[in-house]
């Protein structure tokens, strides 16, 4: 069974780069845009959360 992984970015450009390369290490992606929706999806599709934040 794949692993799956819930990023949450409302940059565009970083999801896509996250989740091509997550995809070819063989996981399933999920992606919010914001943490409202990303903990939607967070409740209704994932088993577990490691949560961090970065502020640039």
């Amino acid at each position: 069974m794949k692993t799956k992984i819930l990023i949450v970015e409302d940059q565009k450009d970083i999801v896509e780069f996250l989740t091509y390369n997550l995809e070819l290490e063989n996981f399933i992606v999920i992606s919010a845009n914001d943490g409202e929706e990303g903990l939607k999806k967070m409740v209704e599709k994932a088993r577990y959360c490691i949560a961090r934040y970065y502020d640039a």
